[in-house]
Parts: structure tokens; C-alpha cells; sequence
């Protein structure tokens, strides 16, 4: 049965769910960063799917396991399930163009800022792109969900921001949020 295509709240992990440990392989090093739990009860309560979409190349590096990158997950999810603001699917990019395990070099294309993971996305779940919305920290989320034709896009303050926002390519429209609180759906 086909169902009414509803808007997605995307969003990065590293960087705008959990506070951005680069390539930590420890659970105890996630906190959430502040307001996603708002947030996402905020699109869940309006109807949302909300779906991860995050670049994990330390995995196809050999700098973490997948076992890793899974209690990472489990301890995010942990944090939110009190809030009703779980996602609906992670979707996950390993991959990395140099990796020695060759598992992980399939799939490039997965990986921000190529569209993979928006386009499983859409054959998994009835998306209307066309009333969605990018969270990332990165030029390459915003790149990617624009090109997947997602039609809001917001990018959250980091360390690297002035970096960032001078590699958003042109013709990308975004709006800068030095919070979660600023993001209305």
C-alpha cells in the first residue's frame, strides 16, 4: 500500500545529534548536543520521518570497527528514546576511496556529498523532498541533500563553521544556526 509522501528531517550525527569526538570508539564520550531532542519530538509531532544520514569513514579506514561505530549508536539512541525523539532509520556511509578492507570500498557514491544515502532514504520510505529539511555541520551535508533535491538547508555552527560556510557551494541556499533551538520546521 502506497502511502502520502510526508516531509524528512535529516540530519548529520557527528556534529549536530552528539557532540563531534572525531573517530571515538568510545560509548562514554557521547552527549547529545543541545535542543535535538526538541527538535526531533518538534518533527515527529508535525509529522516528519526523521532519518540520519551520516559519513562514517573512520570505519572503512580501520580506525574503529563496525562493533564500535554500533555502541556509539546504541548509547545515542539511548539518550533519546526518553524523549520520543529515536529516528526513524541511520543510515550509515563506511566507506572510504583508500580502504584496505574491500567491503568498504563499494558504495561511494553513499558518502556526503554524494546522494546514496538520501536516495535509499526515498526507496525505503514516501518522502516529500520537496518539504524536507538538511541539518549538518558540513559543506558536504548541504551539498548532498540539495543535489538528492531535499529543499531546506541549515548549517549548524562547529569549530570549523568559517570553513564550512566558505566551501557551501553556490546556488545553495542555507540558513546559518548557531543552535538547534533557531532550526523551526
Amino acid at each position: 500500500m502506497l502511502t502520502t509522501p510526508k516531509p524528512c528531517l535529516f540530519l548529520d550525527r557527528d556534529g549536530v545529534i552528539i557532540k563531534n569526538v572525531p573517530y571515538s570508539k568510545d560509548p562514554e564520550t557521547v552527549e547529545l548536543m543541545l535542543g535535538i531532542e526538541r527538535l526531533v519530538a518538534s518533527a515527529k509531532a508535525k509529522n516528519y520521518w526523521v532519518i540520519v544520514v551520516t559519513n562514517q569513514s573512520g570505519i572503512g579506514r580501520g580506525w574503529l570497527t563496525l562493533a564500535d561505530y554500533q555502541a556509539i549508536t546504541e548509547r545515542m539512541l539511548s539518550f533519546l528514546k526518553p524523549h520520543g525523539a529515536e529516528p526513524d532509520k541511520i543510515y550509515y556511509a563506511p566507506y572510504y576511496e583508500k580502504s584496505t578492507i574491500s567491503e568498504f570500498l563499494a558504495k561511494p557514491h553513499w558518502r556526503k556529498p554524494g546522494t546514496g544515502m538520501f536516495d535509499q532514504a526515498c526507496v525505503d520510505f514516501s518522502i516529500d523532498l520537496t518539504k524536507s529539511v538538511m541539518v549538518g555541520d558540513r559543506a558536504s551535508d548541504l551539498e548532498a541533500a540539495h543535489n538528492a533535491g531535499v529543499s531546506r538547508h541549515f548549517l549548524l555552527h562547529s569549530e570549523d563553521y568559517e570553513k564550512e560556510q566558505g566551501l557551501v557551494a553556490p546556488g545553495i541556499a542555507y540558513q546559518f544556526v548557531n543552535s538547534l533551538d533557531e532550526i523551526k520546521l
